[in-house]
C-alpha cells in the first residue's frame, strides 16, 4: 500500500526528504524514485522549552524506549553483565524472550517515559539494522537534548547525528558484549559520561532544533524553486 501511494504521488514535481545520508542511497532503490529527487534533511528534537528546563538526574539506571525497529534482544543479552537496573519502555518486545532479573519491560505513559528519560544514568538505543531505512532519530535527539549519555549501535544514519566518543558511545550492531562493556564504562566513569552528555546537549540544541529543521526545509524549497 505504501509503495502504491508513493507511485501515486510521484513525479518530477516531488522531492523526498529523508532523515539520513544512508537513505539518500536506499530510498530510490526501495521506492523506485529518481535519486536526484531525494535529499537529506536532519531531524530535530521535539521537547518544548519547559521540558528542556526540567531537572535531570542520573540515579535511574539505564533506560531504553521505543516500539518499532528496536533490537531489544541484544540489550537483554547484555543486561545480566551490568550491575544496574535496566528499564525498557515499549509495547514492542518480542514474545518468549527471557528477561533478566535487573530488567523491567512494559509500556508506559508519555509523562512517565519523560521522567525515566530525565532520571536515566544513560539512555540505551539498540536499533535494528535495515537495508531500506534508518530509525531512532527522535529518541536519540531527545535524550541528547536532556544532556544524557547515549549508547547506540552503529546502525545506518546514526553517525549523521553523533560523534563517537564525543557526543555518544557507539557500539557494533548486535554486539551484546560490546554493549554491556559500554554500559559498565558509564557506571565506572560518571564524570566523563556527564561531560559527554553536556557536549551532546550543546550540540543538539545548536544543530538539531526545530528551528534549524524549518530553516533546512525552507532552504531545500528555495533550492527547488531556484532550479526551476
Amino acid at each position: 500500500m505504501t509503495r502504491a501511494g508513493v507511485r501515486f504521488i510521484d513525479g518530477a514535481h516531488v522531492t523526498y526528504a529523508v532523515l539520513s545520508t544512508f537513505e539518500v542511497g536506499s530510498f530510490p532503490t526501495t521506492w523506485g524514485v529518481a535519486p536526484d529527487r531525494v535529499t537529506f534533511i536532519p531531524w530535530h528534537f521535539d521537547l518544548a522549552d519547559d521540558e528542556l528546563a526540567q531537572p535531570v538526574s542520573v540515579e535511574g539506571g539505564f533506560v531504553a524506549g521505543g516500539d518499532s525497529l528496536r533490537d531489544y534482544p541484544t540489550l537483554l543479552r547484555a543486561a545480566p553483565a551490568v550491575p544496574a537496573p535496566v528499564t525498557i519502555a515499549t509495547r514492542g518486545m518480542p514474545k518468549n524472550v527471557p528477561t533478566p532479573p535487573n530488567v523491567s519491560v512494559g509500556p508506559v505513559e508519555r509523562s512517565r517515559y519523560d521522567e525515566l528519560l530525565r532520571g536515566a544514568t544513560a539512555v540505551v538505543l539498540p536499533l535494528q539494522v535495515r537495508r531500506d531505512r534508518s530509525s531512532g532519530q527522535g529518541t536519540l535527539l531527545n535524550a541528547m537534548a536532556h544532556g544524557k549519555t547515549v549508547i547506540v549501535n552503529d546502525a545506518p544514519g546514526v553517525r549523521d547525528y553523533v560523534e563517537d566518543g564525543r557526543t555518544a558511545i557507539l557500539v557494533r550492531s548486535g554486539d551484546a558484549d560490546g554493549l554491556s562493556a559500554a554500559m559498565r564504562w558509564v557506571l565506572a566513569h560518571p564524570n566523563e559520561a556527564a561531560e559527554m552528555g553536556a557536549r551532546a546537549r550543546a550540540d543538539v540544541l545548536e544543530r538539531f532544533s526545530p528551528e534549524r529543521y524549518i530553516e533546512r526545509v525552507l532552504a531545500a524549497v528555495d533550492g527547488l524553486l531556484d532550479g526551476h
